[in-house]
């Protein structure tokens, strides 16, 4: 737990970075849960928007379970969250990193508070959809204080220089404006409630949701496809970008095949609105949950790139000369 010179005030707490590692992962299932819940219509079936009591034999009546589980682990993530909050605060000097942990615990209050809502009104799209991207933000704000805690980030060596323009970390920062906005475009396609309408051949606001949803897509392919071109390109010899760069490229494959799917199937089974097919369940779902990893490391990505280049800026003093910006 010794000091480092290369990251003044950061001291490594193994067990810090350890329940950061852990909320982040139940912060996971919970979203996957979540997603399950709204992709099984699962969601009202506890009419209490919140409910203390166990409970064990809901865990076999089925779409009750699933509600009855996603509840039970928001309930263990709330409780690690706290943890993690007084640990990070408790050990960690740095003022950037007090703030994530606050802010954490903050976004896990909103969620709570708007998932309520989403019950006491009965899942309507106002709640539902800002209810569905704070759980993605949260799972993201987990991720950044695994990373900030951890020994790789506190120890890192000297950034390697860049004068690319725009610099890395803003074309992080671009694709993540464009993610969230996909991710809401999104929501509203899986919250639009519009089966009953479809199937009487109305497919207007289906039909609007899903072209939006489309150019969202290609919005976020082009913005990752520049970050590719700039970690293959530039930075092959980190491995810090290089990796997640990889995952992000293998994840966004993966994500528009489900995309496709998850739509073709939602067309072809609108008689079964209520009660969805398994198929259409599992595809729904993976689509929410590999966009939820798509976010998180495009977040570690966007972070690792502030962290590790130090960006040579142009100077107005030297005549368009270049200057070395300050390191991250």
């Amino acid at each position: 737990m010794a000091q480092t010179t290369s990251n003044p005030g950061a001291v490594y707490h193994r067990g810090v970075n350890l329940l950061a590692a852990v909320t982040t992962f139940f912060a996971l299932l919970v979203v996957t849960m979540g997603g399950l819940t709204k992709s099984k219509e699962a969601g009202l079936t506890i009419a209490e928007p919140v409910y203390y009591q166990f409970n064990w034999d809901w865990y076999f009546i089925e779409n009750l379970n699933t509600e009855y589980t996603h509840r039970s682990l928001v309930a263990v993530l709330s409780g690690l969250t706290l943890l993690l909050v007084g640990a990070v605060l408790f050990t960690d000097k740095r003022p950037g990193v007090r703030k994530l942990a606050v802010g954490t615990l903050l976004t896990l209050i909103a969620q709570a508070v708007l998932g309520a809502m989403t019950v006491a009104y009965f899942a309507k799209m106002k709640t539902s959809v800002p209810h569905a991207l704070l759980g993605q933000t949260f799972l993201c704000l987990a991720a950044s204080l695994t990373l900030l805690t951890s020994k790789s980030w506190i120890e890192a060596p000297a950034p390697v220089r860049s004068t690319q323009n725009p610099p890395l970390k803003k074309l992080g920062q671009w694709t993540l404006i464009a993610i969230a906005v996909q991710i809401l475009l999104g929501g509203a396609l899986r919250h639009d409630d519009q089966a009953a309408a479809m199937r009487q051949g109305h497919f207007g606001i289906f039909a609007w949701h899903l072209m939006a949803h489309l150019t969202g897509m290609l919005v976020v392919a082009y913005f990752i496809s520049r970050i590719l071109v700039r970690v293959f390109r530039e930075h092959r010899n980190q491995p810090e970008l290089l990796g997640p760069a990889r995952k992000i490229m293998t994840l966004l494959g993966l994500q528009i095949l489900l995309g496709f799917g998850a739509g073709i199937l939602k067309v072809l089974t609108l008689d079964e609105a209520n009660s969805p097919p398994p198929l259409r369940v599992i595809v729904a779902t993976s689509h929410l949950v590999v966009g939820a990893l798509i976010l998180a490391t495009t977040v570690i990505l966007t972070l690792r790139a502030h962290k590790h280049i130090q960006v040579d800026v142009p100077s107005l003093e030297t005549g368009g000369g270049r200057v070395v910006g300050a390191a991250a």
